[in-house]
C-alpha cells in the first residue's frame, strides 16, 4: 500500500460515520451503504492525493 493509499484509507474510515449519519440519518435504508460510503470517498480521496503529490 502506498502512503497516498493509506492515507486515503485511514480518511475515508473516519469519515464513514459522518457521512452515513448525514446521508442515512431516519432513514430505513439497508445493506452494503458503508462499503459504497467507502469506496466513493477512498476514490476521491486517493485521486485528490495523487493530484498533491504529482
Amino acid at each position: 500500500m502506498t502512503d497516498n493509499e493509506k492515507r486515503a484509507h485511514d480518511l475515508t474510515i473516519a469519515m464513514i460515520p459522518i457521512i452515513y449519519d448525514k446521508n442515512y440519518r431516519d432513514k430505513e435504508i439497508v445493506g452494503g451503504n458503508a462499503f459504497d460510503i467507502y469506496h466513493d470517498l477512498y476514490q476521491q480521496f486517493l485521486g485528490q492525493f495523487n493530484q498533491e503529490y504529482r
